[in-house]
């Protein structure tokens, strides 16, 4: 048997697993949702939460895309979205 503390992460070890997983394991996919929490940067992302009234996904349109959007995200629209899942692992 291994010692406890062989199967002891840091949380930087855990976190890079749990994105190694989300990325290869869940292919992109079309989710609907409530904009919320929207957030424009100066840098041109888009930052913004897509809800259900069950749970919340947190979001990010980077700059190349955002540039390419052919309407306006606004708090409180209904939203269809393309994307793929991935962790910051920092945070």
């Amino acid at each position: 048997m291994q010692a406890l503390s062989d199967q002891v992460l840091s949380v930087s070890q855990f976190n890079k697993e749990v994105k190694l997983v989300l990325e290869t394991e869940i292919p992109p996919r079309w989710v609907r949702g409530e904009v919320s929490n929207l957030r424009k940067q100066s840098s041109g992302h888009i930052y913004f939460t897509l809800k259900d009234p069950m749970s919340q996904l947190s979001c990010v349109l980077f700059r190349g895309n955002a540039l390419r959007q052919t309407f306006e995200i606004q708090e409180g629209q209904q939203i269809l979205v393309y994307g793929e899942i991935s962790l910051y692992e920092p945070r």
